[in-house]
């Protein structure tokens, strides 16, 4: 699964025009938010190459900031990858590109284990808290697009439990008996249980993805995109490559996957079917062999 065709799109610029057209009033901008500086350094710290593999923070403050300007990001990296694709040649990315790639990647892995999900079986956990990563970074995008009131991120550093204000996103010290005396705040398995119907409720409320914001950490579309394009974070370049009206066909959405994923699969299908069928068949007349010694 890949970010896809949209992050080919330019990166979301902040709107500076004085207009009331797209954002109320009374909505406070994210610039204007009392956690934008600690932000904005956090950024800094990553396009700076300061990045040591850890998302989490000793307070729940910490933990949320750096989350979010990792994912935004690992966004941004992707989407300039994705601008450049018919202008990069050859139909592999380029040594360039695959640094950036790569560093979207090592963020955006980072920063979806800053999520609790030690409830869920290993086998299915890396998957359970990428999905979950894009999805809170989208529910963070509304709810900081949209406060009417200053957000005071708790910034307490002592181990417990904190809680945005106005959501339901939580954050705690506790993440399994195997940690006892864990220092970091993670973002809870209560926040993991509860973020799908939290993402599905803004789907239906939220701006359009193409609707100008004052928000420069945006990462519109991440989840879908994610969900119904291939490759992880980026599709392959041959993929992007194709005209959008054909991508567009491939990324028709069949329940939580696309018709290229559907499609992909059923090829597969059809490829290991005979070789399946003649294994069966040989390991079957390995019993009639044998009923034969006995004879």
């Amino acid at each position: 699964m890949g970010i896809g065709s949209a992050l080919a799109e330019p990166k979301p610029e902040a709107d500076t025009s004085t207009q009331t057209i797209y954002t109320d009033e009374k909505v406070i901008k994210i610039q204007d938010q009392p956690f934008y500086p600690e932000l904005e350094m956090w950024r800094r710290r990553w396009d700076e190459g300061n990045f040591y593999g850890e998302i989490t923070g000793v307070s729940a403050k910490q933990t949320v900031l750096k989350f979010y300007s990792a994912m935004s990001i690992a966004g941004e990296l992707t989407r300039e990858v994705a601008a450049q694709a018919s202008t990069d040649p050859g139909l592999g990315w380029s040594k360039e590109a695959q640094e950036k790639i790569n560093d979207a990647e090592l963020l955006f892995t980072a920063a979806s284990q800053a999520i609790n999900a030690y409830d869920i079986p290993e086998s299915a956990r890396d998957d359970a808290q990428e999905e979950a990563a894009l999805k809170l970074k989208e529910v963070l995008d509304y709810i900081f697009n949209n406060s009417k009131s200053p957000i005071n991120i708790p910034d307490q550093r002592k181990k417990g439990y904190e809680r945005i204000p106005e959501s339901t996103i939580s954050l705690s010290t506790t993440i399994g008996e195997e940690f006892p005396d864990n220092p970091f705040y993670y973002f809870t398995s209560d926040t993991l249980e509860s973020i799908d119907n939290v993402y599905r409720q803004i789907l239906k409320i939220r701006e359009p993805a193409s609707k100008p914001t004052n928000n420069p950490y945006r990462t519109p579309r991440a989840f879908s995109n994610y969900t119904y394009t291939p490759g992880l974070l980026m599709p392959p370049k041959a993929y992007l490559l194709l005209p959008k009206n054909i991508r567009g066909l491939f990324e028709i959405p069949i329940g939580e996957q696309s018709l290229f994923q559907i499609s992909a699969s059923l090829i597969v299908i059809f490829i290991y079917l005979p070789i399946v069928s003649k294994l069966l068949l040989k390991f079957s007349n390995t019993f009639r062999y044998g009923k034969e010694l006995e004879k």
